[in-house]
């Protein structure tokens, strides 16, 4: 309770304090902190719902450059094998000359450049390895490119023990299929994909539909454990960007983003830590936060300032009732002390007029002269006694008076115990 029911104690006492402080500290600030709590939760919504939204179109932008790099690529070799007539690339000398234009051209991209019959030997080669007249009979690429006018291959080791990814374009010359193959730089697309990061833990990375790394992730990452597992077992879409939350090998809460690469035949993963990719919301929440706490502590000190305030207030308001209450006694002190003196001069003046009167009496009886008779002297001793009388009246009315206005010492006297 704010206020003690005993109204024997002024208001002023009677007033709690720490009650009325936590009275206005809760009307203060309950209404702060649920406002701030609908706040904060739409915030996260909000702030969620926009880097997921970030994070799709970064990776879907990036996917789209991917995408067009291989496409492009692809598309050289096809330009390749539709310009320049098989006997012309059956030159060594001639593909040398053509790799280092398309080396400089493109910035180093392409590795090597072969020409490969129907038979599946490769009958030119311009390139840093030694795979003149190699045989790609028995490659799973070269049997896949025979069903197609070109191909990109998944990420495989083939003949040079290395991970490397080709194109291929295919031509036919009579009944005789050929095909132009060029191998791209693995550690060139290994930068391209390796250069898509967010903050300190974004990293990106390239895996097919059979759960294989086409690129090398930056750091580990367990593609038989969802979301990867989901996508990969068709559980999410493959036509557009998955975003999901999830826990890395580590056990770290992270955001996921997969986006498809060529159809879907690749996909193209992005893997943040939730602490680093919703950094800027955990600062803005610790903001908020502190400027909450400094709110409501303000709320309080006011609220207790305030009540201080009601408080002293209530005090000056009793101590001047204190003081008019006693104006208005001491007032009605006067107005009584008036009517009392009133009906005391009254009181006086009769026993005075006695007095008066006899004394002149006795004055008339002692100017007769010493004849005066005993009936004079009778009358002039019952005058006497008369003014005795009179005199020890107006004493006692004067006595009272002085006993009612101030405290007066006690007197001694006799007393005849039968009169009382």
């Amino acid at each position: 309770m704010l206020i003690s029911k005993d109204t024997s104690i002024p208001l002023s006492r009677r007033l709690r304090l720490p009650a009325v402080v936590a009275a206005l500290a809760v009307i203060s600030v309950a209404p702060m902190m649920i406002t701030g709590a609908i706040n904060l939760h739409q915030f996260r919504s909000a702030y969620h719902l926009k880097v997921h939204d970030h994070l799709s179109a970064i990776v879907q932008r990036h996917a789209e450059t991917i995408d067009a790099f291989v496409e492009d690529r692809l598309s050289d070799i096809r330009v390749v094998a539709r310009e320049h007539p098989r006997a012309q690339l059956e030159d060594s000398d001639f593909l040398r000359q053509l790799l280092n234009v398309l080396r400089e051209e493109y910035h180093g991209a392409f590795v090597d450049l072969g020409l490969v019959d129907s038979e599946g030997l490769q009958v030119a080669y311009a390139g840093p390895f030694n795979l003149a007249m190699a045989d790609y009979a028995t490659a799973e690429w070269f049997d896949t490119a025979h069903q197609r006018e070109h191909y990109v291959s998944d990420v495989f080791a083939g003949l040079r023990g290395t991970p490397h990814f080709i194109v291929v374009a295919a031509r036919s010359q009579g009944d005789q299929r050929y095909f132009v193959k060029a191998t791209i730089d693995f550690e060139a697309f290994n930068e391209l994909v390796g250069n898509i990061r967010i903050g300190a833990t974004g990293f990106a990375f390239i895996f097919n539909r059979d759960g294989q790394f086409q690129t090398k992730p930056r750091f580990q990452v367990a593609l038989d454990r969802p979301p990867y597992s989901d996508l990969l077992a068709g559980d999410l879409p493959r036509d557009r960007v998955s975003i999901v939350e999830g826990d890395d090998l580590l056990g770290r809460h992270a955001v996921i983003a997969i986006a498809p690469l060529r159809q879907g035949r690749w996909f193209l993963g992005y893997q943040q830590e939730m602490a680093d990719a919703f950094a800027d919301q955990r600062r803005l929440e610790a903001f908020a936060l502190f400027v909450f706490f400094v709110a409501a502590i303000a709320a309080i000190s006011i609220g207790y300032f305030l009540a201080k305030q009601m408080a002293a207030q209530v005090a000056e308001a009793e101590r001047k009732e204190t003081i008019m209450s006693d104006k208005v006694i001491e007032t009605g002190k006067l107005a009584s002390i008036g009517e009392l003196a009133a009906g005391i001069a009254h009181e006086i003046n009769n026993p005075v007029a006695i007095m008066v009167e006899e004394a002149g009496w006795i004055e008339d009886l002692l100017g007769e002269g010493p004849s005066a008779s005993t009936d004079s002297a009778a009358e002039i001793q019952r005058a006497v006694h008369q003014i005795r009388t009179q005199g020890e009246r107006c004493k006692n009315i004067t006595h009272k008076l002085l006993s009612f206005a101030r405290k007066t010492d006690p007197t001694v006297r006799s007393l005849d115990l039968n009169d009382l």
